[in-house]
């Protein structure tokens, strides 16, 4: 049964803080504030036009490291709409510190992650147009990361999908790791943003967490994409994260030549296309 008076409590509150709409030929968005962990989560939830009373399979979307819900060129933004037109709903949120999150950035690490993942999920749950039976998850790059630990700790989430995801971040500010333990956090300098407080947390969780072994627990099905011209993340990720599944239904898309943003950054889309088509077919396929 839908919790009701949760999901009233909240979408009054979100709509008094974020009153924002948008209508589109095959969608509807709406802009959510989502209480958990004692932080505000901001998001966007993107519904398929539908019949009255009929429900659509859901998507939670995590982003990487350093940006927002919308994505790198307004990738996830885009995505949105495009798996409404395949009968997807969405949630796209902000984790701690970023995007239009209030919080600071040092309450984000592997656990506060998936918990707002698994918050946002809750919130779809309560939309009547949400079938909470069909509801997955997917991430990039370190939201991949982010996306298959929530995929393990919270049975909501029935398939997993990652574009380009890391299954090592600790290699990534390894160097930083005794800073942080003497400080409690580092500054975190990634060049396209301010800096950000990286907690001792999220170090330990990153050292710690063998993703690899936390994926044999996951039963759903697992699909993971990247791009052939990657040099940010291994793609030997790729391989290992479809080789430590632990269901029988798992697979890896290689997109040809494309890097790890699959060349948003250049305007063209031809690579993000063919993604968001695969993307697409899998979820409507597995949901």
């Amino acid at each position: 049964m839908k919790r009701k008076a949760f999901a009233f409590a909240v979408i009054i509150m979100a709509l008094a803080a974020a009153p924002t709409f948008s209508q589109g030929l095959f969608s509807t968005e709406f802009v959510v504030s989502i209480p958990n962990e004692g932080r505000m989560i901001p998001a966007t939830v993107c519904l398929p036009s539908g019949q009255p009373g009929e429900t659509f399979p859901a998507v939670v979307m995590l982003h990487g490291t350093g940006s927002n819900r919308d994505e790198v060129s307004r990738a996830y933004k885009m995505l949105a709409p495009y798996l409404a037109q395949s009968g997807i709903a969405s949630i796209r949120f902000d984790f701690a510190g970023q995007g239009d999150s209030k919080a600071d950035y040092i309450e984000y690490c592997y656990s506060s992650g998936a918990s707002d993942a698994a918050a946002c999920a809750r919130f779809l749950d309560n939309l009547k147009a949400v079938d909470s039976a069909r509801i997955g998850i997917m991430g990039w790059s370190q939201g991949g990361a982010v996306a298959i630990h929530a995929a393990v700790h919270y049975p909501v989430f029935k398939a997993l999908l990652t574009w380009a995801g890391a299954l090592d971040m600790f290699d990534f500010l390894s160097s930083q790791y005794e800073e942080a333990k003497v400080k409690g956090f580092v500054k975190m300098n990634l060049g396209w943003r301010p800096p950000l407080n990286l907690s001792l947390q999220w170090f330990e969780e990153a050292r710690s967490i063998s993703l690899r072994d936390e994926l044999k627990t996951f039963t759903g099905p697992v699909l993971a994409i990247a791009g052939s011209a990657d040099t940010t993340v291994p793609l030997s990720d790729l391989d290992d994260i479809v080789a430590n599944a632990g269901g029988t239904d798992k697979g890896k898309v290689l997109i040809d030549g494309a890097d790890h943003t699959f060349w948003l950054f250049t305007g063209d889309y031809s690579k993000f296309n063919e993604l968001k088509a695969v993307t697409a077919n899998w979820f409507k396929s597995r949901l």
